[in-house]
């Protein structure tokens, strides 16, 4: 395999990676010869790359002069650009793992291959339920018992969103005999306001973001109050998802102190 960087972030990056890139690739390559599967990635990683990401990853600097790569390997490289994402992070964080310096591609990587093992998958899945999540419970008013764990909670959640995020109503029968048109609509929203909520919660705390706009991470609380006053300004959660300065610009208005 052999690469050209047209950038010298570029070369940094791909230097610095390098190494655990290769080990990777060859793991998951061996697996798959020895397997027909791998245990850290999907079939997708399998695939041929898109005409878009060998486009996003020349105009990023990185250009492969020989070999092949898969679909996967792309991602890799593309992922060496971006910062860890806030799942990835609480992870990493819940098994004492080093998060300094890391891209998103690694993070992916030690993150698949800790949820590989059972035991510590086992482990993530009973851990409590997050502050995140037991606001998204009461968003969608959700009821549960007082211990639910992080699992428990994805659950229900994930339930609430197969059963009323289409965005047609389906016929009462299908759905439940005790739910109607007008309660469909009701939950429809609350989802799609949720999801929206949540993205916009991760949007925020990004680390190109919040570099962009100097401010520190932002809590869970702080983020609540600030949604909460654009709202009553009759801002929508839909409309916000395309306009995160107005949000950041808000957060600022409500914490000053959260300015790096």
């Amino acid at each position: 395999m052999k690469f050209c960087c047209s950038t010298k972030t570029s070369q940094t990056k791909l230097s610095k990676n390098i190494e655990w890139l290769s080990d990777r690739w060859n793991f998951i390559e061996s697996e798959f010869e020895r397997e027909g599967r791998s245990s850290i990635v999907g079939p997708w990683y399998f695939e041929r790359p898109t005409s878009k990401q060998v486009s996003f990853l020349t105009d990023r600097g990185i250009i492969v002069e020989k070999g092949n790569l898969y679909r996967g390997q792309f991602s890799d490289l593309l992922g060496l650009f971006d910062g860890v994402s806030l799942e990835d992070r609480s992870v990493l964080r819940f098994f004492n793992k080093p998060i300094t310096g890391m891209c998103q591609s690694k993070a992916n990587h030690d993150v698949a291959v800790i949820l590989s093992n059972v035991d510590n998958l086992s482990k993530w899945d009973s851990r409590p339920a997050s502050q995140l999540q037991k606001a998204g419970l009461a968003f969608l008013n959700i009821t549960h018992d007082k211990g639910i764990n992080h699992a428990q909670a994805d659950a229900l959640i994930k339930g609430f969103r197969e059963e009323f995020e289409t965005n047609e109503y389906i016929e009462s029968d299908v759905i439940s005999e005790s739910c109607n048109a007008a309660l469909y609509e009701n939950n429809n929203l609350l989802i799609n306001d949720w999801n929206s909520f949540e993205e916009i919660y991760e949007e925020v705390n990004e680390p190109d973001t919040r570099d962009e706009h100097s401010i520190k991470k932002v809590t869970l609380s702080i983020f609540q109050k600030s949604i909460s006053r654009l709202k009553s300004e009759g801002n929508n959660l839909q409309d916000l998802k395309t306009d995160i300065d107005a949000v950041i610009a808000k957060i600022i208005e409500i914490e000053p102190k959260i300015l790096k």
